[in-house]
């Protein structure tokens, strides 16, 4: 599929827009530091164009926040000429309810969608941002848990260091570490990342810990993992740390589903769904529905995406449908209890995931496709369910330091020399 930037930004501009009070109530919503993500392609903004079609997003050129002077996210697009296009993503809709859940929630379990940027946003850049550039505790750390595997340990340090590379004054005395895979970050700000394995052992004996990630922790190959479970949770009776899990679902095992997600089991987790209709902003009842289209290309998905949006004001079954995915136990269509107008769903510029390879899985392996993209726990009917108890909403200590912005943003405010 070939889409040039030029396409995208046409595209955007194409999408149905409503105006700001027909949304969520925006006011209740956690402010996310504009320090880290300046902009967040939401309806309710005013988007400005360029000559050329391009969206101006900040005169200071990478200057404005932490993400674009990093450089953002890239969504890589296979041309009809085997050839790849990279295409920089801004944040999406459900990014930033990824992060503002995060932030509401100290123990916060994501039932994902492979390719929905969970790990590259939430574990990878918001911790390098949280640690490396805003920590005000010395010694306190985040720590990355990948599992059992040091194959995904290697691609999330390997990543980690690639980001923090371009800002080298974070790290301590500025000088780049000589792995290209540390297990280690030591940052300036007195902050800290250790990336470890999935060991009761490992986790149980770290004092000072702002953050536990676990990375795909259904698919850990324990043959018991509870015991790194609760030694996670001791570690948060002692630091009230954020508890994080981001995985694609992997069968009815370990402690992700018994302790968290099964129907049965009394958790304190949030626990947050995102699926593939929300990732390319199609809500289609089912996945059929697409297969008599040949191909999806940009156009394609415009005109889908608008008769869906007049198919909920005119279609009551439909609307229903929509309307009532609580009952299905599924927190997807979900922002602060209240549903996400169907407007904001398919204002979605830069799809994340190939809906054309998402038919294609549908079609040649249903059981993968029920189980990873419906994020289904067998392949069967049976959805992912789980009594979706919010956890009591405590301001932690990052929120505390954000009421406080204007004190420590003098004492940390990077200047334009620091980007030399």
């Amino acid at each position: 599929m070939e889409i040039t930037n030029k396409q995208l930004d046409s595209a955007s501009q194409q999408i149905l827009h409503v105006k700001a009070e027909d949304h969520v109530n925006v006011t209740n919503q956690i402010p996310i530091p504009r320090r880290f993500w300046c902009h967040w392609k939401l309806p309710i903004d005013e988007i400005q164009y360029g000559t050329d079609g391009k969206e101006l997003i900040d005169d200071r050129d990478g200057q404005c926040c932490f993400n674009h002077r990093v450089g953002l996210p890239t969504r890589k697009w296979e041309t009809d000429e085997a050839n790849v296009e990279v295409i920089p993503v801004e944040l999406t809709h459900f990014n930033r309810r990824m992060m503002e859940n995060y932030f509401r929630h100290r123990k916060y379990s994501k039932n994902k969608c492979r390719g929905d940027g969970t790990t590259e946003i939430l574990t990878i850049r918001w911790n390098v941002f949280k640690y490396g550039v805003m920590n005000t505790v010395k010694n306190r750390k985040a720590v990355i848990m990948p599992g059992t595997s040091s194959k995904l340990s290697n691609e999330i340090s390997t990543r980690i260091k690639a980001i923090c590379d371009k800002i080298p004054q974070i790290y301590v005395g500025g000088v780049i570490p000589k792995s290209i895979a540390p297990l280690k970050f030591h940052f300036v700000t007195g902050g800290r990342l250790e990336l470890t394995s999935a060991t009761p052992d490992a986790d149980r004996g770290y004092e000072n810990v702002g953050d536990v990630n676990q990375e795909e922790v259904h698919h850990w190959e324990d043959i018991d993992d509870t015991p790194v479970f609760y030694a996670t949770e001791g570690v948060y009776d002692k630091t009230k740390c954020h508890i994080t899990h981001n995985t694609t679902p992997n069968g009815k095992r370990g402690f992700y589903y018994d302790l968290i997600w099964d129907i049965e089991a009394t958790s304190d987790f949030f626990k947050h769904i995102v699926n593939w209709r929300e990732v390319v902003g199609l809500p289609v009842e089912k996945i059929e529905d697409l297969y008599d289209i040949d191909y999806i290309d940009d156009d394609k998905l415009i005109e889908l995406r608008k008769e869906l949006v007049e198919r909920y004001h005119t279609n009551k079954e439909y609307k229903n449908w929509y309307d009532t995915w609580e009952k299905h136990g599924v927190k997807v269509f979900w922002d602060n209890e209240k549903l996400i107008p169907i407007e904001e769903l398919v204002d979605i510029p830069v799809t994340l995931l190939d809906v054309n390879a998402i038919v294609l899985d549908s079609k040649t392996d249903r059981s993968h496709y029920d189980q990873e993209l419906d994020n289904e726990f067998i392949s069967s009917s049976n959805m992912a369910l789980g009594k979706f108890e919010s956890a009591e909403v405590e301001p932690d200590d990052l929120m505390a330091q954000l009421k406080n912005f204007n004190q420590y943003q003098k004492q940390q405010e990077f200047s334009e020399s620091d980007y030399e």
